[in-house]
């Protein structure tokens, strides 16, 4: 018995065999670079900064003018550090993160705060406790934004005044345990648009 395949066909492909097909709804995806990129107390090797004592950490800073008209529920911070058992250390580790998200607004001069973890998964292996030079150190996590920290929203009580973000910071903080390597593009800001 043959395996079953699986055909994908392009609308247009479709056409030019005669098919007919009813539309499909589309969202646009919108990746935002960071505007700025801050570690704190944190080692650069190789263009990556490590994370690895307790005073260590990163700031990303985004301009929220795009995500104030994103669909609710597709606000999300994609994450693509690396991650190793330690100085010098070995392929195939994953970790959680602690994430602290802040929108500031400008006028009212407002930041709201949420924290929150993203697990960050490696999907490389063998996972190896000695040195592998760099290789499995790659790990990919996500961490959802809560809308009161992008949408506007009027403030109370009655307020004619509007929370408005211009900015949305984010910082990882080493905790404990495996350390991680960041660098600007390890973090992205990602939303669809109606």
């Amino acid at each position: 018995m043959r395996p079953i395949r699986k055909v994908v066909v392009s609308t247009l492909a479709a056409s030019a065999l005669g098919a007919s097909l009813a539309p499909i709804a589309s969202a646009q995806v919108i990746v935002e670079s960071p505007t700025a990129f801050t570690p704190a107390n944190a080692t650069l090797i190789s263009d990556w900064w490590w994370l690895r004592t307790t005073s260590a950490s990163a700031t990303w800073t985004f301009s929220a003018d795009g995500v104030r008209s994103a669909r609710t529920s597709t606000v999300y911070l994609q994450f693509a550090p690396l991650v190793t058992n330690g100085v010098n250390g070995g392929s195939g580790y994953a970790r959680s993160i602690k994430v602290i998200i802040r929108g500031t607004s400008a006028v009212p001069s407002i930041v709201r705060t949420s924290t929150t973890f993203a697990s960050l998964y490696n999907p490389f292996r063998p996972r190896l406790t000695e040195d592998t030079r760099g290789i499995g150190y790659q790990t990919y996590g996500y961490a959802s934004v809560f809308s009161s920290i992008w949408r506007p929203s009027p403030l109370p009580p009655k307020a004619a005044t509007i929370y408005s973000p211009k900015y949305i910071a984010v910082t990882i903080q080493w905790t404990t345990g495996y350390h991680v390597a960041v660098n600007r593009d390890a973090v992205h800001l990602v939303y669809a648009t109606p």
